[in-house]
């Protein structure tokens, strides 16, 4: 979630609104920091290592 907020201000849009989404609770208990990878599956922004060759995304494929 550090890397990705070093370069933006927010993880993503809420789902009910236009206010951005940047982390909540910072230890995986929230839906805050949820994003997707490319091919589908959502993780938690907070708690997932980041990879070399990580592919992820703000917003579900196709959403």
């Amino acid at each position: 979630m550090s890397a990705i907020l070093t370069r933006r201000t927010r993880l993503r849009q809420a789902e009910f609104g236009a206010e951005g989404r940047a982390g909540f609770c910072l230890m995986g208990a929230c839906q805050d920091c949820w994003i997707w990878q490319e091919d589908g599956p959502r993780l938690r922004a907070c708690s997932t290592p980041l990879r070399d060759g990580m592919r992820l995304l703000s917003a579900p494929a196709g959403g």
